[in-house]
């Protein structure tokens, strides 16, 4: 194991210490999930109450002034992106969005999620907008850290807080499960579910829900 990578993931575990949520498990706040990977053609309906009307568009991020940062994107609450949007990040990546992923941008989009009715966190909570993906994987990104590096073999979509990344591993068995990066000394090697869905139930639920433990495994 890269000394890097172990290092950054005992500085994950004590950051997110200060403010976890608490005991992990297989349920939150009084409700089960299962990790469903086939809902019929709306894989994300339970959180359109959280979507805007309008869709992002890529003239919308080149010709905006918003553009390149993302946060005053983030702020305006969920747009659906435009497929022209997924289609130029493909592009760019040379393959296919895993499913699932593909499924939220078209469906909810960019934005974030960083409170309930109960519960609040201090990160930032963003899914990524799509063509920023590719960026931040060959070092273009506008608004990337200059420390920041990405894990080889893995698609980072959800910015945790600056330079902290979750993201799917889109050549595994499974492409649609979420990990940590860089988080192979974390339980469960860094992963954190195993499908978008499961993650995004729980995140509408406690928006902590994922945090590691206070203290790393022996």
């Amino acid at each position: 194991c890269n000394p890097n990578h172990k290092q950054r993931a005992h500085y994950l575990v004590e950051y997110y210490a200060r403010y976890a949520a608490g005991a992990q498990g297989d349920t939150c706040a009084g409700q089960s999930f299962k990790s469903t990977t086939n809902q019929g053609p709306l894989m994300f309906e339970f959180m359109f109450h959280l979507k805007k009307s309008n869709i992002l568009s890529i003239e919308e991020l080149i010709d905006s002034e918003t553009y390149p940062k993302p946060y005053s994107v983030y702020v305006k609450g969920f747009q659906a992106c435009s497929a022209a949007l997924l289609n130029s990040a493909e592009d760019s990546l040379n393959f296919r969005l895993p499913d699932q992923l593909r499924a939220y941008y078209l469906e909810m989009g960019v934005g974030n999620l960083v409170a309930n009715e109960t519960t609040a966190t201090f990160s930032n909570n963003n899914v990524l907008i799509p063509t920023h993906i590719p960026k931040l994987i060959n070092g273009t990104c506008a608004w990337m850290m200059p420390y920041t590096q990405i894990e080889p073999d893995t698609l980072p979509f959800f910015e945790r807080d600056v330079d902290l990344f979750l993201c799917l591993k889109p050549l595994s068995d499974n492409p649609n499960a979420v990990w940590w990066m860089w988080g192979e000394l974390m339980p469960n090697g860094g992963k954190i579910c195993d499908s978008l869905v499961e993650f995004f139930q729980k995140l509408i639920v406690d928006p902590n829900w994922f945090n590691p433990p206070k203290k790393m495994p022996e």
